[in-house]
């Protein structure tokens, strides 16, 4: 084989040649400590200005429901719902107390509808009503719902919260009928988390204050009222007893 030709010679007072910089690529965002990484494309239909980048961290808060996340400053966050199967309908909630759906303002999407948003004043799904995104308690710079291979997902973009380190957030999901209406049922998710948003840890609560708070929970309870009050009176009547005696 031929010799490699050697370098030309550099002459004195004359810089050698600087050699072209080797391409470099921006490398893809490091999990937190304690994170699981996520698989999730932050965007598929412009949420986040087609970012088609994967959250970071992801957290399973049941067995179908998952959540994703990317810090993105000091106080905003993007993150997602999803749904592993099924249609319904997903919620992500951000309560006023944490773990209480009274007094909440949520993000919902439906399958094959849009992304809205709504704020739960009391139990009843009868006085729920659907807001703005500027009508919401804290900034959210955009939303969107698509369903992908049989997943129901629910994107959020830029969430303004105050403390990434406590983060209180609530959720539920139904496949039982159309929001916004009761989600009771063997196929309904719903439950409180507190995330750590900085090292990629959650915590889920009792549930307690959610399961109390169900949408038509005040209608369920007067019927079961009127149940007991009903069975009660037939039995005091057989009795013999004057059952009004109860009541007055």
């Amino acid at each position: 084989p031929a010799p490699t030709p050697a370098p030309a010679p550099v002459s004195a007072g004359e810089a050698a040649p600087t050699p072209a910089p080797a391409l470099t690529q921006t490398p893809a965002p490091t999990p937190s400590p304690g994170c699981i990484p996520s698989d999730l494309i932050i965007d598929e239909t412009g949420a986040s200005g087609g970012d088609e980048a994967l959250y970071v961290c992801s957290t399973m808060l049941s067995t179908s429901l998952r959540l994703h996340w990317r810090v993105n400053s000091e106080s905003k966050v993007d993150m997602a719902l999803e749904r592993l199967s099924g249609d319904g309908w997903i919620a992500i909630g951000f309560p006023s107390t944490p773990g209480m759906m009274s007094g909440a303002h949520a993000a919902v999407a439906e399958a094959n509808v849009a992304a809205k948003f709504w704020y739960m004043p009391g139990r009843s799904s009868r006085n729920f009503v659907e807001v703005s995104a500027s009508g919401m308690s804290l900034s959210i710079d955009g939303a969107s719902s698509t369903t992908t291979a049989g997943k129901l997902v629910l994107r959020l973009s830029d969430v303004g919260l105050s403390d990434l380190q406590e983060a209180h957030l609530i959720y539920a999901s139904s496949n039982d009928c159309a929001w916004p209406c009761p989600h009771g049922g063997t196929t309904t998710d719903r439950d409180g988390v507190s995330l750590n948003l900085i090292q990629g840890t959650a915590s889920m609560s009792s549930g307690n204050d959610l399961v109390v708070e169900l949408a038509g929970y005040g209608a369920l309870a007067g019927i079961a009222v009127l149940a007991i009050a009903a069975a009660l009176t037939m039995h005091l009547a057989f009795a013999g007893r004057k059952p009004s005696r109860l009541f007055q």
